[in-house]
């Protein structure tokens, strides 16, 4: 065997062997929990190493395109299952649709790479200007985050953070997609010392970026335990003002299944049965109680038939004799359209029941609503299973009255809304003291998909500082304080219903929520000015800009000049 070409063979195999790397510390990172939560801040350091190893673009796209998948396949192995319980695929299929569709999902990780490449290609005179090349490539990839509308998950590193409670915290600073620029940051340093130490043979080289990553980590640790310890002190401070809960999990779900086994009135029937029976025994204790996301599934106050007014009478009826408010979720129409909704029935003495309602602002892409472009039936005929709703337009704050007095301001987050930043962030400058998100988890057979659905609702409640009842038919349900702590977790699969004290304090709106709507722009604007100053320092300007305004510039001086930028050589 030629030398070179066992170098060549060698490079592969280290190439591999780091994307294999790569892939098993993120899927233990995603995993969020303890330790495994530390290794975000090295997780994508083998994946960086190799892309800016790479010969080319095209081999840049390529690695990329299998970090990708791999991170897909085996960290939202959950999300494939659920995409073949959902369409009838095989788990065959369903693995191969979310692994071919890795840069789709991913978009931000072949920028992460574009950019790892770009840097080794073109290296710094500098020597301190990896410090902006890091901020660069963590600005790039959280404003892609945020704008590229492919990014379906909505999934973000910053989430496998929630088991560090301290480090959390952070996220009331500028939401969770500060830690994921914070995390970024620091791979990247790390990344970039290790790439000098390979090259210089000197390990020296890598003893201030990993002293700047242990700084970051530190202050964002030391802020964090700042914050729990003020938000332990004021709650011990708090005048008791709270509300108490009743969270009703009913362990019903697949209502296809029910309908086809018992009929639809018979399926409706066995559903409400549960439910009213298991809230009538918080009648006494609760305030107010919950029901999960579509757990009523027809249209509620537009009935269908004449047996679905007759239920919309009896969930009614329940309300007015307990005199106590109901939110649950249900089907909204308005004669030409239908929404995934919430419904507050609130007691009134003076006209019996006043219905309020909150239309679900995101409905799931595909699944539940499909792009105009897409809707026709050709396209159906494919893809029976692709959803009909449509989209809400404003976000609802309640005013729902307490049985000792005083009232309550609370919005409904539906599923995917308590997933993304806004639809909370928009509550909370709104006026709502809490948050209540009503979701339907049911179709994650793995619990690693529900639990990282309520991670992301826990998430919310440290970024607002808000209080938050989380309720789905099968589980998790729970509640978590604004520290993102839970606080309650009813079992899973089980049908419970429970009464939790919920603690109500005044705080002010954090940073995230002032902020939130510009930390990706402000991302993409700091990424771009930050690229400019990065490639400014590599090429020597004219010495006056008149010559350059008057053409006056020695073509060949210039050239020589961007060709030899450390000899000094004068025209």
């Amino acid at each position: 065997m030629r030398p070179k070409e066992a170098r060549t063979r060698i490079s592969r195999a280290w190439h591999l062997a780091a994307i294999a790397g790569g892939a098993a510390l993120l899927s233990l990172y995603a995993r969020a929990e303890w330790p495994y939560a530390w290794l975000g801040w090295i997780a994508l350091v083998p994946w960086l190493l190799v892309w800016s190893q790479a010969r080319s673009v095209r081999e840049v796209v390529l690695l990329c395109a299998l970090c990708a998948a791999l991170f897909l396949v085996f960290s939202f192995y959950w999300f494939a299952e659920a995409i073949a319980a959902y369409t009838g695929w095989s788990r065959q299929v369903a693995f191969a649709v979310l692994a071919g569709t890795g840069l789709i999902l991913q978009p931000q990780l072949l920028v992460l790479a574009l950019w790892a490449y770009g840097v080794a290609r073109f290296p710094a005179r500098s020597g301190w200007v990896w410090i902006l090349e890091a901020v660069i490539a963590a600005g790039a990839y959280v404003s892609c985050e945020c704008l590229v509308p492919t990014k379906l998950l909505a999934d973000t590193l910053g989430f496998g953070l929630w088991p560090l409670a301290e480090l959390a915290q952070a996220a009331d600073l500028g939401g969770v997609f500060f830690l994921t620029f914070c995390l970024i940051a620091v791979n990247f340093w790390i990344a970039g010392g290790l790439l000098r130490v390979l090259r210089q043979r000197n390990v020296r080289t890598a003893v201030l970026p990993v002293l700047l990553s242990l700084a970051l980590v530190g202050t964002l640790s030391l802020y964090g335990a700042w914050r729990l310890q003020q938000i332990n002190r004021r709650a011990d401070q708090l005048d008791g003002r709270s509300v108490r809960v009743g969270i009703v999990q009913g362990n019903l779900s697949h209502y296809d299944d029910l309908r086809a086994r018992y009929g639809t009135f018979e399926a409706v029937r066995t559903i409400l049965d549960r439910y009213l029976n298991l809230t009538q025994t918080l009648v006494p204790q609760a305030d107010l109680w919950i029901w999960p996301e579509t757990v009523y599934p027809t249209t509620f106050a537009r009935p269908k038939s004449h047996e679905g007014a007759l239920f919309d009478r009896e969930i009614a009826a329940f309300v007015q004799v307990n005199g106590r408010p109901l939110i649950f979720g249900a089907y909204d129409s308005d004669g030409l359209s239908e929404y995934n909704a919430a419904f507050f029935l609130l007691p009134d003495s003076a006209s019996g029941l006043t219905v309020k309602t909150q239309r679900k602002l995101y409905p799931f892409p595909f699944t539940e609503s499909v792009p105009s472009w897409l809707d026709n039936n050709s396209v159906r005929s494919w893809f029976p299973w692709l959803g009909t709703w449509k989209r809400g337009t404003d976000v609802e704050v309640v005013a729902l009255p307490v049985d000792r007095g005083g009232s309550v301001r609370l919005s409904a987050l539906i599923c995917y809304d308590a997933v993304l930043a806004s639809p909370a962030h928009t509550a909370v400058r709104r006026g709502a003291e809490l948050l209540v998100s009503l979701s339907n988890d049911s179709w994650f057979a793995h619990l690693q998909g529900r639990r990282l659905a309520l991670i992301a609702s826990a998430m919310r409640s440290i970024e607002t500082r808000r209080p938050q009842v989380r309720v789905t038919p099968t589980g998790l349900s729970a509640v978590m304080d604004i520290a993102g702590r839970v606080r309650l977790l009813l079992p899973p699969d089980e049908p419970t219903a429970t009464v939790a004290e919920v603690d109500l304090g005044a705080h002010e709106p954090t940073l995230a929520v002032r902020t939130s709507g510009w930390i990706p722009w402000a991302c993409l604007v700091g990424a771009g000015i930050g690229l400019m100053l990065r490639f400014a320092q590599r090429w020597s300007l004219p010495r006056s800009i008149t010559e350059l305004g008057t053409g006056r510039v020695n073509r060949r001086w210039w050239l020589w000049r961007t060709a030899n930028p450390d000899k000094s050589g004068s025209r």
